[in-house]
């Protein structure tokens, strides 16, 4: 079992890592321009899913401590009428999220097409095979 300032400890000297080269593998490492754009389109899906899965993770445990059974005083008791605000509060997030994403990996997605020539300054490389 880890102490209060062994965990402290590694907590804070884990930035210290970035310069390692851990992150030089796999689809971290990306090489070339499209690779570069993907990995770009991987951190925006990440951001937003932390923005999505973010409140679930903190407020999931936080509903199961407050309702427990050893807390008497607040029972669950849903008597609740229909509420506009709340259905609002509820379905307009997800569907602009929805939109969002896919209105930027749909225009992405044309835009990184793999049978379009590549914009770049320098001429193709041509590559005769010989059979």
């Amino acid at each position: 079992m880890l102490s209060r300032q062994s965990f402290l400890l590694a907590l804070l000297s884990a930035p210290l890592l970035g310069g390692c080269d851990a992150l030089r593998i796999g689809v971290v490492d990306h090489a070339g321009p499209v690779a570069a754009e993907q990995w770009h389109l991987y951190l925006i899906v990440a951001v937003v899913l932390v923005f999505v899965a973010g409140p679930v993770l903190i407020l999931v445990p936080l509903m199961a401590w407050h309702y427990r059974l050893s807390n008497k005083g607040d029972t669950y008791q849903p008597n609740w009428g229909f509420s506009w605000p709340l259905e609002i509060l509820v379905w307009i997030p997800p569907i602009g999220i929805v939109i969002g994403l896919g209105f930027l990996l749909w225009s992405s997605t044309h835009r990184l097409d793999p049978y379009r020539p590549l914009a770049s300054p320098v001429p193709p490389v041509e590559v005769q095979v010989g059979g």
